[in-house]
């Protein structure tokens, strides 16, 4: 649970995330990602996510917090059921075209970090990639949130 003094400061940082995701930016960030998709800086992400998520030996579940326009959708493999949280509808309507055309069984949910309530210890891979320090702290209580979700023997990457 947020503490009244942590729900201040995740509200100050939720409102200063909406000023900056109008569909304006939300169609400028999905254009960059198509322009960058081929970029060193994207492809290194692209190869851990690809590498991490082929790991396993077993259909799994991935959850991208912070998931955007749906930059990394495409990297998954081995999805049995991939959801994607972000604080702006704007960049999730882009997101239900990722780039590279994503994959399947996509869920897209519309929440911050600190709010967002998923099913316990159900996600075998977990993705924040430029969210923390950003939009949202890498603080306990969001690290308590995401082990939470995670199944044992789950692996993240941020």
């Amino acid at each position: 649970m947020i503490r009244a003094g942590e729900r201040k400061f995740y509200a100050m940082l939720q409102r200063k995330f909406n000023v900056h995701h109008s569909p304006d930016y939300a169609r400028s960030y999905r254009e960059s990602d198509e322009r960058g998709k081929t970029e060193e800086s994207h492809t290194i992400k692209y190869n851990i996510i690809r590498e991490l998520s082929g790991s396993f030996l077993h259909a799994i579940n991935v959850l991208d917090l912070g998931c955007g326009t749906g930059r990394y959708f495409h990297c998954i493999k081995n999805a049995q059921c991939l959801v994607g949280v972000d604080a702006s509808w704007h960049m999730l309507e882009q997101a239900k075209a990722p780039v590279y055309d994503g994959t399947q069984n996509v869920h897209l949910i519309h929440s911050s970090l600190h709010e967002v309530e998923c099913r316990l210890a159900v996600f075998d891979l977990v993705i924040c990639v430029g969210v923390f320090g950003v939009v949202c702290p890498l603080d306990d209580f969001v690290l308590q949130k995401i082990a939470r979700f995670t199944c044992p023997g789950a692996s993240c990457f941020s």
